[in-house]
C-alpha cells in the first residue's frame, strides 16, 4: 500500500514507525523512492529507533514534539537533531525535577476554549539553550527529551534509574518489548519474540542487560517474560516503560 500510494512524507508514533521499520528490515524490502522524510511524533524517539527508521526508509528522520493539549510544539531543524520549541505557539519554562533533570512546563497561546497555564508536561530534559547554534534560530532548543517522569525505574532502596529505553537498541529477533515495574527493585521485561528467536538471542539479551545494569545490579532485578503482544494505550501508543509505582512520592520519601 505504501509503494502504491508513493507518499513524500510519513508521520506516525515512534513505536509504530520502529515496528514498521523492523518489518521492512527483516523482510529485506527495498527503500521507497519518493519519501523525503519520516516524522515521528507524540512519543520519545530513541537513538536506536532513529537509526532503524533511517536505514529502512533511506531518508532523514525529523522528530516532532507536540501534545494533545496544544500547549507546545517543536521540531528538528535541517542542520541538527535538537528540538526547536516554537515561541509563537507557547511559552516554555523548565522546572527542576530530580538528579539534574528538568521538567518542561508550558503556557499555550492557541487553545482559546481552555488555556493551559504553566502546564507540567511530565517530559524531562537534561539540557536546553536559548537558540540553535547550528541554524541560528532563536528558538528555545532542547537536546534529547529523556522521556516522561514515569519512564524511570526505582531501585530497591529508592534509587532513581534513568529510562532504559534510551540505552537499548532493538534486540535480535524481538518484535517488541516493554519494561513493567510494580515493585521497587524488580522490573519485568516483556518481549514479543519472532519465530527465529533462539537461546543464543536470550543469552545476548541477558548479557546486554548485565552491561546496562552494571552500576545498578544490586539495586534492581530483571525478570524476562515472553508474551504474544505488548498492549497499547487508549491513544494507540506503546510505552517502553510501564511504571506502575508513584515515582514522585518514592523520590521525595528518599530525599527527605
Amino acid at each position: 500500500m505504501i509503494r502504491q500510494f508513493e507518499p513524500e512524507y510519513i508521520l506516525g508514533y515512534s513505536s509504530v514507525l520502529a515496528f514498521l521499520s523492523n518489518f521492512i528490515k527483516l523482510n529485506r524490502i527495498s527503500p521507497y523512492r519518493n519519501i523525503k522524510a519520516v516524522i515521528p511524533y507524540s512519543e520519545t524517539l530513541y537513538d536506536w529507533q532513529r537509526k532503524l527508521i533511517e536505514e529502512s526508509f533511506g531518508c532523514r528522520v525529523f522528530s516532532m514534539y507536540g501534545m494533545t493539549e496544544h500547549a507546545a510544539i517543536g521540531g528538528e531543524c535541517e542542520h541538527s537533531t535538537g528540538m526547536h520549541l516554537h515561541p509563537l505557539y507557547g511559552i516554555t519554562e523548565f522546572e527542576e525535577c530530580f538528579q539534574g533533570y528538568k521538567e518542561i512546563v508550558v503556557t499555550g497561546f492557541t487553545n482559546y476554549e481552555m488555556p493551559f497555564i504553566r502546564y507540567r508536561t511530565g517530559d524531562l530534559v537534561s539540557e536546553h539553550s536559548a537558540f540553535c547554534p547550528a541554524c541560528g534560530r532563536t528558538h528555545i532548543t532542547v537536546g534529547t527529551i529523556e522521556g516522561r517522569s514515569h519512564s524511570f525505574l526505582i531501585g530497591k532502596n529508592g534509587e532513581v534509574i534513568p529510562s532504559l529505553s534510551s540505552w537499548i537498541g532493538i534486540f535480535h529477533n524481538v518484535l517488541q518489548y516493554q519494561f513493567v515495574q510494580k515493585t521497587p527493585g524488580v522490573v519485568c521485561l516483556n518481549m514479543v519474540p519472532t519465530k527465529a528467536f533462539s537461546e543464543s538471542d536470550k543469552d545476548d539479551i541477558l548479557h546486554e542487560l548485565d552491561n546496562i545494569f552494571a552500576q545498578s545490579k544490586d539495586a534492581i532485578k530483571v525478570e524476562l517474560n515472553f508474551v504474544d503482544h505488548i498492549p497499547r494505550t487508549s491513544s494507540g501508543k506503546t510505552n517502553m516503560v510501564e511504571q506502575q509505582l508513584d515515582l514522585n512520592s518514592l523520590v521525595a520519601r528518599n530525599t527527605t
